[in-house]
């Protein structure tokens, strides 16, 4: 490369080196030249300047979204217990922790960690120019989970009276009758936050 003027020069927090000349016995300072690199032979790229900034204002953006989103979920988990206790009483809160665990269970089994894989992968599809090749991602993912949706719904309805009897309460068989159809529509709302996280859009995660 050719030689730089210092002022030119992006700096890698190297130590100078110092050289002692053996026909003079005088030192001087030399840098290493493998670990600097020359502005005017490699000039900064204005355009991948423009996109790092605006990736880091999508995910400022983002990560409040999704923050404010949270704290407005929390607050309304905690409200609604309060008039759900009042409407369905003691008994039926027991009810609702008796069916709660089983239905989680079902709903980790029915996503299988899907939703988190997928927009990790948009957004390395992205990043490489390969948008098509996301959706096909996207929509083989929301075909899987709306089928193991479906396989869990129904498995978990036909298990209800032998999940009643093993919890010791044949009440909760028609709950767990109930609330199976979820396990069809919140993977598939799942996949469909994911896809719009892999495209760094959370409002809608933020807003579910």
């Amino acid at each position: 490369f050719p030689l730089c003027g210092k002022q030119n020069m992006l700096s890698a927090n190297v130590a100078p080196t110092t050289v002692t000349h053996q026909s003079t016995g005088e030192q001087s300072n030399n840098l290493p030249c493998s670990l600097f690199v020359c502005k005017d032979i490699f000039p900064q790229n204005s355009h991948t300047i423009g996109i790092m900034k605006k990736s880091n204002e999508s995910f400022i953006k983002g990560a409040l979204v999704l923050s404010i989103g949270g704290l407005f979920a929390k607050i309304l988990g905690a409200l609604y217990r309060i008039p759900l206790t009042n409407i369905v009483g003691s008994y039926g809160m027991g009810l609702y922790q008796l069916v709660f665990p089983p239905y989680i269970l079902f709903l980790t089994v029915a996503q299988c960690g899907v939703p988190v894989a997928l927009s990790k992968l948009i957004a390395e599809k992205n990043q490489l120019g390969k948008q098509s090749e996301g959706k096909k991602i996207f929509h083989l993912a929301l075909l899987i989970l709306g089928l193991l949706g479906f396989a869990c719904a129904g498995l978990m309805a036909t298990l209800s009276q032998v999940i009643a009897r093993l919890q010791g309460n044949a009440d909760t068989a028609l709950a767990f009758v109930i609330v199976a159809p979820a396990l069809v529509f919140v993977p598939i709302t799942n996949v469909l936050k994911a896809y719009f996280q892999g495209n760094m859009n959370m409002a809608p995660s933020g807003v579910t």
